[in-house]
């Protein structure tokens, strides 16, 4: 969980991409500032480093081929999948009820998925749609920050 003045750089960076002012003096003079609850509701992968937006991407593709990969048994390939998101996450994904059922990327191949998912959701909401799922899970799990 972001603590403390990481978190309000995070904020910081989020009202800023929402092109809310970012200094006192720019709200003082007429700037509109945003309340605390629009900016929990704005998704917050578009303003993490790239790692962690490639990881959220990954997240987002494993959730999109969870069906597949619900019935994955190869012991090397899951561990795989784990070192790139995390075991938890990998876990919690595997045992969702709701994933989806497009093709499982290769173990290799997900980082470079995740980077086109990322360019993706920069033009078109159903990629964004998936970034933001796999946010939601991320911070349900507690797992936003990976280390």
């Amino acid at each position: 969980m972001t603590h403390g003045s990481a978190a309000r750089r995070e904020l910081a960076r989020l009202a800023a991409r929402g092109g809310w002012p970012r200094t006192r003096g720019a709200r003082f003079a007429g700037g509109a500032r945003p309340g605390f609850a629009a900016l929990q509701s704005m998704p917050r992968w578009p303003v993490l480093d790239e790692a962690a937006q490639r990881r959220v991407a990954m997240v987002a593709l494993l959730i999109g081929a969870q069906s597949a990969l619900s019935r994955l048994i190869d012991g090397a390939r899951l561990r795989g999948y784990a070192l790139l998101i995390g075991g938890p996450v990998l876990e919690r994904i595997w045992m969702l009820d709701h994933g989806g059922r497009d093709p499982l990327p290769a173990v290799d191949a997900l980082p470079h998925a995740a980077g086109r998912l990322i360019l993706a959701a920069a033009q078109d909401d159903e990629p964004r749609r998936r970034m933001a799922q796999a946010e939601h899970l991320l911070r349900e799990m507690d797992a936003w920050h990976f280390t």
